[in-house]
């Protein structure tokens, strides 16, 4: 089935589920005076699949939470939210350095911070005060506006090529700075010159965090000149990339996500037009699926849930967490909130929200220092 065909069918399949009525994303925070014994706040990454998680998704388990007890508050939203019965209202923490600030600030009010950066050293403490707690893999990969329909895989060394303005693999720039013209030559007609396709690099805003895990994987420092985007370009957003060959990396959890109605629709990808490419030769999404038609579920760019990340694909996967205060642990607090993370029901909303399981859920041994291998 061609690229464009797989488009056609996902969204048939999209129109009929609109038609059937069926719920198209899980709810976003707790409804207003609504509060629950945990409270979860920080980065976008896995808010969805928290609210699918706290809040429950018409797809999925009946449309009841797997996790009830826990208040997932979005990382966008109201400017303040209130956590507890009688509590002030606090300001909205907008990513995992403004939750880790909120949680040692007021522990009361919050009791874990969604997180998809790195702990700071191999033991999960940050100056003994937090512990990061895994629960998911996630993986990051590109994704492109009517792109070849042979443009399926870059390699790591294409990449880099290509966000630096050079040339590498299949990836042949001309010109220098901002002109600079990059193009894809074929494998199936190499040397078709004007005819080869021209792509135009682009990166997210410096306000998430996909840039800066995309730049890491790929071993720039800065994108060079020829390289669109600016600090209000969003991720994972399929409507950064509208012209013929235009590229930007993605997270992959978020492309599955979107093609389950997991996320917002504003964010979906077009049906017809975008398409995800594999890195080094590993596939975004599992063999036997289609890139685009659901239910897909994360695939061998992300490395095996045995291992941490780094042992199999390299940087371009990474782990995400959960981070409490380390004096919490004392309470179980890190078995209450990861033991339904383990439930069959859990694991596959988990694949539904794109990322990986991993069999070593709520653990702080030794798999966090290899999280984002150097």
């Amino acid at each position: 089935m061609t690229s464009r065909r797989r488009l056609l069918a996902l969204g048939t399949a999209i129109a009929v589920a609109a038609s059937l009525g069926l719920p198209l994303s899980a709810a976003a925070d707790p409804p207003p005076n609504t509060f629950r014994p945990y409270v979860g706040v920080g980065s976008s990454t896995t808010a969805d699949l928290w609210n699918a998680l706290a809040n429950g998704h018409g797809g999925l388990a009946n449309g009841q939470p797997t996790v009830p007890g826990v208040a997932s508050y979005n990382a966008t939203g109201s400017a303040t939210i209130t956590t507890r019965p009688g509590g002030a209202a606090i300001a909205r923490p907008s990513s995992t350095a403004a939750g880790i600030d909120a949680l040692l600030a007021d522990p009361a009010a919050i009791d874990f911070v969604r997180s998809s950066t790195r702990p700071v050293n191999d033991a999960g403490m940050y100056f003994d005060t937090i512990t990061y707690l895994p629960i998911a893999r996630d993986a990051v990969s590109m994704v492109g506006f009517q792109l070849d329909s042979d443009l399926i895989d870059f390699s790591r060394a294409e990449l880099t090529a290509l966000y630096s303005c050079s040339s590498a693999g299949r990836i042949v720039t001309t010109g220098t700075g901002a002109a600079a013209v990059i193009r894809y030559v074929s494998p199936a007609a190499p040397g078709r010159g004007a005819a080869d396709q021209r792509l135009f690099p682009i990166l997210p805003g410096g306000t998430g965090d996909v840039r800066a895990f995309f730049l890491r994987g790929i071993g720039l420092a800065a994108p060079g000149p020829c390289v669109a985007g600016d600090p209000t370009t969003p991720e994972n957003d399929g409507r950064v990339v509208d012209q013929p060959g235009e590229v930007v990396p993605f997270l992959v959890s978020s492309w599955i996500a979107q093609l389950h109605n997991m996320t917002p629709a504003a964010r979906t990808v077009t049906p017809y037009d975008h398409s995800i490419t594999g890195i080094n030769g590993a596939r975004p999404v599992a063999d036997g699926n289609t890139n685009m038609l659901p239910p897909i579920v994360a695939g061998p760019i992300y490395g095996r849930g045995a291992y941490p990340p780094g042992m199999h694909q390299g940087v371009f996967s990474r782990d995400v967490y959960i981070v409490v205060r380390t004096s919490a642990l004392a309470t179980g607090i890190d078995e209450q909130l990861t033991a339904a993370l383990t439930t069959g029901t859990a694991r596959m909303v988990i694949n539904r929200a794109g990322f990986k399981n991993i069999d070593y859920v709520g653990r702080t041994s030794r798999y966090i220092g290899a999280a984002w291998p150097e």
